[in-house]
């Protein structure tokens, strides 16, 4: 949580925004205990102005189950605006992710 900014706007792919650290905590904090997360990037695009930056990149997220099972991995692009902080550091301020494969469907 250390890299996210104090203002957050997370946009998840299926799902309702994310508009405080706190929120975005409760909403990750259950992949990491059961599972082992693997994400890979590739910069696309990658502009930095004064005070704002984004970053635009493709990704590949894997999610292995630690007591074993299937492996899920999923293919997308996102887009992320990064706030350059007072003390240089710069943290993610808006998050946008959408995944290449179409959402689940119930019966």
């Amino acid at each position: 949580m250390d890299f996210i900014d104090d203002d957050p706007v997370l946009l998840p792919p299926n799902e309702p925004a994310m508009t405080d650290r706190r929120a975005i905590r409760e909403w990750a904090a259950p992949y990491f205990e059961p599972y082992d997360l693997s994400e890979e990037t590739t910069d696309q695009e990658v502009r930095v102005g004064v005070d704002w930056g984004y970053i635009m990149a493709n990704w590949t997220f894997t999610v292995t189950p630690k007591e074993g099972g299937e492996t899920v991995t999923d293919d997308g692009k996102s887009i992320w605006l990064v706030r350059r902080q007072q003390d240089g550091t710069w943290r993610l301020s808006r998050a946008i992710r959408n995944s290449d494969f179409p959402p689940a469907t119930s019966p």
